[in-house]
């Protein structure tokens, strides 16, 4: 056990051969978690690697749990800190998971661009959700992509608290990564829409100012000759989600609600509304959540 004081839970572990070990988080003090890992079966941690090296990973280092490996190497590598993944459970993602990042416990979006679709660029942060007995995901670093395969960087996943030698596939679909937007597109790749200019693509929704001219409270519809059509004021405010299509919102932004209420999430747990009209998660309501009209939703 480390001498360092941690916020992980102490869990008993067995790894597998080269297996997958449990990717949990680190301490808000950014000192990595203790040497637990959970049993997992091998057959998650299967990768095809590759003999081609786009990035510099001289400041990733060896030794530790995936997301704690990023948590340094982004700011040694670019100035820039990823959140502590909480200890609270997010569906079936286990608390101080990897997983957590995409799903509450998000990068700041001043300086991260969010993305589902196209292709992801080299040093892009790559999220990946629980599977099988890897109850906390997987999170790794883009370094290229290649006939269709996605390569990436990382910590404990070719063998337990391990660097991988050499750029490598993950055996199962990624939620999605998260692009440093102050890389801009220098690093190679496709940004989603395929395009890397401010113009609108057609079908798609955007707030006013993001890509279409219009008041930043409206969501717009973009036309197929660039132009935009009004589908609705928003109340709460429009939702700016980098990635996907923008939103009205729901909820108001800093406001607290309970998962089901104007936002989703557990029932049972209790959420505060962000600039894109997500929950983030505050904590879990051992006795229930309560909804309160016209003031802030509570735990009981």
């Amino acid at each position: 056990m480390s001498k360092h004081l941690f916020l992980a839970t102490s869990l008993v572990a067995v790894t597998l051969g080269l297996g997958l070990a449990g990717c949990a988080a680190t301490t808000d003090s950014g000192n990595p978690a203790d040497d637990s890992v959970e049993e997992v079966d091998s057959d998650y941690a299967a990768f095809t690697s590759s003999s081609k090296t786009v990035g510099d990973w001289s400041k990733l280092q060896t030794g530790y749990e995936c997301l704690t490996a990023l948590q340094y190497f982004y700011p040694a590598k670019f100035g820039v800190s990823l959140p502590v993944a909480g200890p609270g459970w997010d569906g079936n993602c286990a608390p101080h998971g990897a997983c957590h990042l995409w799903l509450d416990k998000r990068p700041d979006s001043a300086e991260w661009e969010r993305h589902t679709t196209g292709t992801p660029q080299t040093y892009d942060l790559i999220v990946y959700p629980p599977i099988g007995n890897d109850i906390w995901g997987h999170i790794a670093s883009v370094d290229h992509v290649e006939n269709g395969q996605i390569f990436v960087m990382d910590d404990n996943y070719v063998a337990h608290h391990v660097k991988s030698k050499t750029p490598h596939t993950v055996a199962w679909p990624q939620y999605g990564w998260y692009h440093l937007k102050k890389l801009g597109n220098e690093a190679g790749g496709t940004p989603p829409g395929g395009s890397s200019g401010g113009s609108c693509s057609a079908g798609g929704f955007y707030c006013g100012g993001d890509k279409v001219s219009g008041s930043k409270d409206t969501l717009y519809r973009c036309n197929s000759n660039g132009s935009a059509s009004v589908v609705q004021s928003c109340a709460k405010g429009c939702a700016v989600r980098p990635g996907e299509d923008d939103a009205c919102r729901t909820c108001v932004v800093g406001g607290y609600y309970c998962g089901g209420d104007k936002i989703s999430g557990n029932a049972s747990s209790l959420y505060q509304c962000n600039t894109e009209g997500r929950g983030d998660l505050v904590k879990h309501c051992s006795k229930g959540c309560a909804v309160n009209s016209g003031s802030d939703d509570s735990c009981k």
